[in-house]
C-alpha cells in the first residue's frame, strides 16, 4: 500500500474512531455499534495490507475474512436501525 493510501486510511481510522467515542458518551449505543463495526473494518482492512507487505498472506486473508465480517455487520445493523 502506498504512503498516501496509508495516511488516508489512518485518517478515516481516526475520524471514525472519534465518532465512535462521541457516541459512546452520547450513549447512543446504535449509532456506537454501527461505527465500532465500521472501525474494525477499517483496521482489519489495514492489518491485511501491512500484512499482506511483510509476506504473510495466510495471515492478511484471515483479515480480510474478519473486515468482511464486519462489513456484512455493518450492513445489517444500518438495516436495523432504517427499519
Amino acid at each position: 500500500m502506498s504512503k498516501g493510501k496509508r495516511w488516508v486510511l489512518g485518517g478515516l481510522i481516526a475520524v471514525v474512531g472519534v465518532l465512535t467515542i462521541v457516541f459512546i458518551i452520547r450513549q447512543a449505543m446504535y449509532g456506537a455499534a454501527l461505527s465500532l463495526s465500521l472501525l474494525f473494518v477499517l483496521t482489519n482492512t489495514a492489518r491485511a495490507s501491512g500484512f499482506r507487505e511483510r509476506g504473510m498472506f495466510r495471515e492478511a486473508r484471515w483479515m480480510n475474512l474478519l473486515a468482511g465480517f464486519f462489513g456484512l455487520l455493518f450492513v445489517v445493523l444500518l438495516a436495523m436501525m432504517w427499519f
